[in-house]
C-alpha cells in the first residue's frame, strides 16, 4: 500500500524549503520504508517527528551517492542538517532507518522482460498506439524483474478510463514468482465491460522498493473502426475517420449523393480514412448471404478527383478475403465501377494496401459514394 502526506518541518531560519513530503510504502511481510524528499535553495535545518529512537539516517547527495547523515533524536523528533553539497538541483531525498532488505544504491526500476498483447511481442516504446481495429484486444502481458529490491505489490496498478483497478478486481492478475519478479495480466475484453465501452488507453504500472523516481510504465491504446446499420440490414464499416474537423459524418458515402468537380468542401460529403501509412477499406457485413456482382466507387473531389491507384474488391467466402477485381495503377477518374460474375457471400469490402491512395494523398482513402450491385 501507498501512502503520502504532508508533514510540519520545523526549518532553520533562511533557508527556503519549499516541498517536504513523506512517503511511506507498505506491505504486509515488509517493515516500513519512510523516505522525505527536500527541496531548498541552500543549507537546510530540519526537524522531524519519528516514534521511537532512530538509529540511522541516509541522505543522497549530490552525485546520487547515499551517505549517512548525523541525526539528533530529542524529544519524540529528529534533527537534522542537510549542506549544500547534498542538494543537486536544489532537491534531495533523505531517508530514516532503511531496513536492512532495502537496497538504497538501487537507482533504476524493474528491467521489463515481456511484454504482449495478444501474445504478440511488443518492444521499444512504451507507448503502444494499435491504430483503428475491427475488434479490440483480449489480453497484455508486462511481466518485470528487478534485479536489486523486491517489487512492491502496492505499487501495481492497471488504469483504464480514469478508474485505477488493482490485482484481484476487474480483468487484473498478477502472480509473483518471487520477491523481485512477476507478471501482471490484464483480461482486456472484462476490463472494457466494466468500463462499458470498447475504446481507450490502458496503462500498466509496477515499480519496486527503490528510493528513485523511476517505475516501469506500458501503455496500450486504440481506436474502433466505425460502423453503421443501413436500412436493409447491412453494416457498413470502415477502417478509420480522420480526425480533422468536419469529416466526422463519414456515413454520406452511402447517402446517394456523389461529388462533383467544383463542388466548395469534401467535409460533409466524403468518407475520408485517418491518415497513416497503413491499409484502408471500406465493408459491407450483410444479414443474410446475397449474390453480389460489383462495387461503383465515387472518388472525393479535392483539387482533383483524388482517385486511389491500386485497391482489391474482395469477397468473403467463409474463411478468407477472395479477390473478385484487382486495380493498379489506375489514373484519376470520378466514377470506378468494377463488375464480375455473382459470387454468393456475406461481406463485401474494398481493401487498399498501405500507401495506394491518390499519388498526392497515398496516405488516405477518400470516397464520396460507395455502393454494391446484387442480382
Amino acid at each position: 500500500r501507498m501512502r503520502t502526506w504532508s508533514i510540519l518541518l520545523c526549518v532553520s531560519v533562511g533557508a527556503a524549503l519549499v516541498v517536504n513530503t513523506a512517503t511511506a510504502q507498505e506491505d504486509e511481510s515488509r517493515e516500513r520504508v519512510v523516505s522525505y524528499v527536500v527541496q531548498s535553495t541552500g543549507p537546510v535545518s530540519l526537524t522531524i517527528p519519528v516514534q521511537g529512537a532512530i538509529k540511522a539516517a541516509w541522505v543522497r547527495g549530490a552525485k546520487g551517492k547515499w551517505q549517512p547523515l548525523a541525526a539528533k533524536a530529542r524529544d519524540g523528533a529528529v534533527e537534522l542538517r542537510l549542506k549544500s553539497e547534498y542538494l543537486h538541483s536544489g532537491a534531495t531525498m533523505l531517508v530514516l532507518d532503511p531496513p536492512a532488505w532495502l537496497n538504497l544504491n538501487d537507482m533504476e526500476p524493474p528491467k521489463v522482460l515481456r511484454f504482449e498483447v495478444d501474445g504478440q511481442k511488443t518492444e521499444g516504446p512504451a507507448e503502444v498506439s494499435l491504430g483503428w481495429l475491427e475488434e479490440a484486444p483480449e489480453h497484455i502481458l508486462l511481466q518485470v524483474e528487478d534485479a536489486l529490491n523486491p517489487l512492491d505489490p502496492g505499487s501495481i496498478c492497471v488504469t483504464f478510463g480514469g478508474q485505477a483497478y488493482r490485482p484481484g478486481e476487474t480483468g487484473v492478475r498478477f502472480a509473483a514468482e518471487g520477491p523481485k519478479k512477476g507478471t501482471l495480466k490484464v483480461n482486456v475484453r472484462a476490463l472494457l465491460r466494466a468500463a462499458k465501452t470498447d475504446a481507450g488507453t490502458i496503462t500498466l504500472t509496477i515499480d519496486d522498493y527503490a528510493l528513485d523516481y523511476g517505475r516501469v510504465a506500458r501503455s496500450v491504446s486504440w481506436h474502433m473502426a466505425p460502423s453503421i446499420t443501413l436500412a436493409d440490414g447491412t453494416i457498413l464499416a470502415v477502417d478509420s475517420v480522420t480526425d480533422a474537423s468536419g469529416w466526422q459524418d463519414w456515413s454520406v458515402v452511402s447517402d446517394g449523393e456523389v461529388m462533383k468537380q467544383g463542388d466548395p468542401t469534401t467535409a460533409g460529403v466524403t468518407w475520408l480514412s485517418q491518415q497513416h501509412s497503413g491499409e484502408h477499406w471500406i465493408k459491407w457485413k450483410f444479414p443474410e448471404a446475397r449474390k453480389v456482382s460489383g462495387v461503383d466507387l465515387w472518388w472525393g473531389y479535392y483539387q482533383c478527383y483524388r482517385t486511389s491507384v491500386k485497391y482489391e474488391v474482395q469477397t468473403w467466402d467463409g474463411k478468407r478475403w477472395v479477390t473478385q477485381a484487382a486495380v493498379k495503377g489506375q489514373a484519376e477518374t470520378q466514377h470506378s465501377s468494377h463488375q464480375f460474375d455473382a459470387v454468393e457471400t456475406t461481406a463485401v469490402r474494398v481493401f487498399q494496401p498501405p500507401m495506394s491512395g491518390h499519388p498526392g494523398r497515398p496516405d488516405y482513402m477518400w470516397l464520396a459514394e460507395a455502393t454494391v450491385s446484387y442480382e
